[in-house]
């Protein structure tokens, strides 16, 4: 199931690296950041950052420029040395929920989301990011959620 959120403005902060434009594309680059953030022990300190309405670790896709980008980061007010800052307006989400081994369980939710509940929802995309909260980022039994960010037309 989903459900609905509306969230004001706020700021994610964290590594983030261009990813491609397709969706496939997206699938192989994502994980690969995830294991750079791992190499830096990057995690540890964007946690010890982390303020705002999501509570714990996300996976932030966004369009910036002409390219869709891809943040591994957590809700901050301030970027830290050495990580990005993007804005994320207020919108309304729907939110999916899900579990199991990464990064297959999350992709399959979003392709989902994406392909099969949005044509069927009355809804659109609206022009903000795709974020992937993790609730418990244990590899091979993650807790997730997916924020989808949607517009009535």
């Amino acid at each position: 199931g989903y459900r609905l959120e509306k969230l004001d403005g706020f700021c994610v902060a964290g590594l983030a690296a261009p990813i491609g434009n397709s969706i496939e594309e997206n699938f192989s680059s994502a994980p690969a950041l995830w294991e750079r953030a791992v190499q830096e022990n990057a995690i540890p300190r964007l946690l010890q950052m982390a303020r705002g309405p999501l509570r714990g670790l996300l996976g932030v896709s966004a369009q910036r420029t002409d390219a869709w980008h891809y943040m591994v980061g957590v809700c901050a007010e301030d970027a830290g040395e050495g990580f990005e800052k993007w804005e994320i307006p207020a919108c309304e989400w729907a939110v999916f929920s899900g579990r199991g081994a990464m990064p297959g369980a999350i992709q399959e939710i979003e392709r989902r989301a994406v392909l099969e509940w949005l044509p069927a929802s009355g809804y659109e995309y609206a022009d903000a990011p795709d974020i992937e909260l993790y609730l418990k980022p244990e590899p091979q039994d993650a807790v997730f959620e997916v924020y989808l960010p949607i517009v009535r037309p």
